[in-house]
């Protein structure tokens, strides 16, 4: 039996409008390819003044050593293309979007890879330097980018079993103060929640930073008052920041 079709869809949240993205060429040949895995983007190029979504399709899980599949789409047209650009590996499967660029972690914790979405090529800029000095293996080590207050942050979380043998989590949150300057990474906070953080989903309104533990609970942590609390318990989801738009679909 052959794995159900999938079906992409953009969503305006404030309009309230939908559309069902065309299915491309390239998506026909994966179709029936179980490994096949999908790395996305979905940014603004100022340039055609138009949306774009940026689909990486690997063979396989093991994307290292691999030639990327790379198709953009772009809303104005309706239409997917494919485009012949050198993919680094990347570790995180959706991205960040920036001042022009998406942004990914590279596979193995290593720099942070971007897509000028109006020049349609990749880059790497280097992260916080902390980040070289930790083994992601001995260290059960989680990074998160985005955005905080206009500015690149990264979200770090470890673990070191030495030093606290219990396992709870050490975070940071590190901001970027001038784009594109690594020198400008800084430090916003450090903080030691109970238990083992396994995803950050990022800042409320409320100024509270959202978190997720083993086990898929979820709680939350004031760095104000460094006060943490146990978030209403949901199902399995993903959850992301919206930015008001009135484009239409």
């Amino acid at each position: 039996m052959s794995p159900p079709i999938q079906v992409m869809y953009l969503w305006n949240l404030f309009t309230r409008k939908h559309k069902a993205v065309r299915r491309s060429g390239l998506e026909h040949r994966f179709v029936s390819m179980e490994t096949a895995h999908m790395v996305l983007g979905f940014g603004f190029d100022a340039r055609s003044n138009d949306y774009k979504i940026v689909r990486i399709l690997y063979l396989d899980d093991n994307r290292r050593g691999r030639k990327a599949q790379v198709e953009i789409y772009m809303l104005r047209t309706d239409r997917w293309r494919s485009s012949e650009c050198e993919v680094p590996s990347l570790c995180n499967d959706s991205a960040v979007f920036l001042n022009g660029n998406l942004h990914w972690f590279e596979d193995g914790h290593g720099s942070i890879v971007l897509f000028d979405v109006a020049g349609e090529v990749f880059d790497k800029m280097a992260p916080p330097e902390e980040i070289s000095h930790l083994d992601a293996d001995a260290n059960v080590l989680v990074m998160s980018l985005a955005v905080l207050n206009d500015l690149l942050a990264v979200y770090i979380s470890f673990i070191d079993p030495v030093m606290d043998p219990e396992q709870h989590s050490i975070c940071s949150v590190w901001v970027m103060g001038e784009y594109g300057v690594p020198e400008s990474w800084n430090k916003l906070y450090t903080f030691n929640p109970c238990g083992e953080v396994v995803g950050f989903d990022g800042f409320m309104r409320n100024g509270e930073l959202l978190m997720e533990i083993y086990g898929g609970g979820r709680v939350s942590w004031n760095p104000i008052t460094g006060q943490y609390a146990n978030f209403p318990h949901v199902t399995r989801c993903n959850l992301v920041t919206v930015v008001e738009s009135i484009v239409s679909l």
